[in-house]
C-alpha cells in the first residue's frame, strides 16, 4: 500500500515538473514560435496594419497634386466652366481657369506673384496691398428668385460650421452694378478681422456670377474693380471658347448702399 502511495506521489510530482517546464518555455519563447500548444493566447495581430490612416502624411509623391503654372498679365483670360472672360493687366496673375469638365470651381486672380509670398513660422505673409479676386458661377433654381437665392447664400455663410466658429456677420445686401450687369453685394466680416466683399451679378434669370474680393479694405480694391469692369459673360461662346463679335457698352460701377 505504501508503495502505491509512493508511485502516485511521484506521478503527481512528474506532472507538476512538466507543467512547470511548459510555463517556463512559454515565458521565454517569443510568441508565435514553438509548438502551437505553447502559443496561447494566440499571437496578437500587428497593430500597425490595423491602424493605418487612409491619407498618410506626407502624401506619397504619386498622390501629390500637380501645381498649376502661374499666368501673368497682360492677357485675355477665358473661363469656359463659369462662362466669362476678362482682361488681366500687367502686375496681375492667375493659376488659370478651372477644368471645364469639373463639377464646380473658380478662377482666382491676385496682384502679387508666388515669389512675393513669404512663410514666417507657419504663417503666410503677403506683400503690402495684396488682394485676391475669385470668380465662380451658380444656378438659380426655378423655385426661387434672385433675392431669395441671395438670402439663402447669406444664411449658409452665417450658419456654416466655419461661420459659427469665427462669429461671421454680414451687412444687408445692397444694389450693385458692374460691367453692365446688376446684382446685389454684401460684406462679410469674422472674428479674425478679415473682411471680404461678395458681389453677385445676375447674368440672366438662371445664372449668377459670384465675385469675392479679399480683403475688402485693401487699397487695391479700386484696381480690382477696374479689371472686373472688363468682364464679359453674356456674349461668351462656350462652344468656340471665345467671345462673339458683338460689342456692348459698359457702364462704370455704381454702388448704392442701403443700411
Amino acid at each position: 500500500m505504501a508503495q502505491v502511495i509512493k508511485n502516485i506521489f511521484q506521478l503527481i510530482l512528474l506532472c507538476l515538473l512538466v507543467l512547470g517546464l511548459i510555463v517556463t518555455l512559454n515565458f521565454f519563447l517569443p510568441k508565435g514560435t514553438g509548438p502551437a500548444s505553447l502559443a496561447y493566447p494566440p499571437p496578437e495581430e500587428d497593430s500597425s496594419k490595423s491602424q493605418t490612416t487612409p491619407y498618410p502624411y506626407p502624401l506619397p509623391s504619386e498622390n501629390q497634386p500637380t501645381p498649376t503654372q502661374e499666368v501673368s498679365g497682360p492677357t485675355r483670360f477665358i473661363d469656359q466652366l463659369n462662362q466669362f472672360s476678362l482682361q488681366l493687366p500687367t502686375g496681375w496673375h492667375t493659376d488659370g481657369p478651372p477644368d471645364i469638365n469639373s463639377v464646380g470651381g473658380a478662377s482666382v486672380f491676385y496682384n502679387y506673384s508666388r515669389d512675393e509670398v513669404k512663410s514666417n513660422h507657419g504663417f503666410i505673409e503677403l506683400p503690402p496691398n495684396a488682394i485676391k479676386v475669385q470668380v465662380s458661377s451658380a444656378k438659380i433654381s426655378e423655385k426661387e428668385n434672385f433675392e431669395q437665392w441671395i438670402s439663402a447664400a447669406i444664411e449658409r455663410t452665417i450658419s456654416s460650421e466655419q461661420g459659427k466658429q469665427y462669429n461671421t456677420t454680414t451687412t444687408s445686401p445692397y444694389e450693385y452694378e458692374l460691367a453692365g450687369y446688376t446684382g446685389l453685394a454684401y460684406s462679410v466680416t469674422d472674428s479674425t478681422g478679415t473682411t471680404l466683399l461678395s458681389i453677385n451679378l445676375q447674368v440672366d434669370d438662371n445664372r449668377v456670377l459670384i465675385i469675392i474680393i479679399t480683403p475688402a479694405n485693401s487699397s487695391s480694391v479700386s484696381e480690382a474693380i477696374s479689371i472686373l469692369e472688363t468682364l464679359n459673360a453674356k456674349e461668351f461662346d462656350s462652344c468656340s471658347s471665345g467671345l462673339k463679335n458683338a460689342r456692348r457698352t459698359r457702364t462704370h460701377s455704381k454702388i448704392s448702399h442701403t443700411n
